[in-house]
């Protein structure tokens, strides 16, 4: 069993939580509880506000996030970040809402032929691959995090090149 461990950062928060050890069940139950809607409104009305004098619900936070990761048996970590995106009026409908995902992982990549020349191997493990990708709504959002709970990564995968990599890390 893998061990899991999330850390959820929102944009009125001094101190991320972090909850080592959970389950798969518990993770998802805490993503879903979370109104993301309502975080994305008021941290942008925050910081709309023309008044200066500090107030209780100004936002501390402008990178807000909530970040699954694990490591397998080979001590190699996997992690997902769900990062919101902001609000860019006042009429943000719960359907505006969108997230940005930064996949990273162990993976097996392809070596530039010009380095197998000089002797490289032809492939090569790369322990942080990262894949991002943005725009993504609420519920293809959590589809991804479940299949990342459930160690699919194939399927992950799949998904995230459907959807168009916003960046792929190159090793060249």
């Amino acid at each position: 069993m893998r061990n899991l461990q999330y850390e959820f950062l929102d944009p009125f928060m001094e101190k991320e939580l972090v909850k080592e050890g959970i389950s798969k069940k518990q993770v998802l139950a805490d993503f879903e509880k979370i109104n993301w809607h309502k975080l994305v409104i008021e941290s942008f009305s925050g910081n709309q506000d023309g008044n200066t004098k500090k107030k209780e619900a100004d936002p501390r936070n402008d990178f807000w996030y909530f970040n699954i990761s694990y490591s397998d048996v080979k001590h190699q970590k996997s992690q997902l970040l769900i990062v919101p995106n902001f609000a860019i009026n006042d009429s943000f409908l719960e359907n505006d809402l969108r997230f940005s995902l930064e996949y990273s992982r162990p993976k097996m990549v392809e070596v530039p032929k010009w380095k197998q020349f000089f002797g490289s191997a032809d492939k090569k493990l790369v322990t942080d691959f990262s894949t991002c990708i943005r725009e993504i709504n609420f519920i293809d959002t959590r589809d991804l995090l479940v299949h990342f709970l459930d160690g699919e990564n194939r399927i992950l995968e799949n998904r995230i090149t459907e959807t168009g990599p916003l960046f792929l890390n190159r090793f060249d």
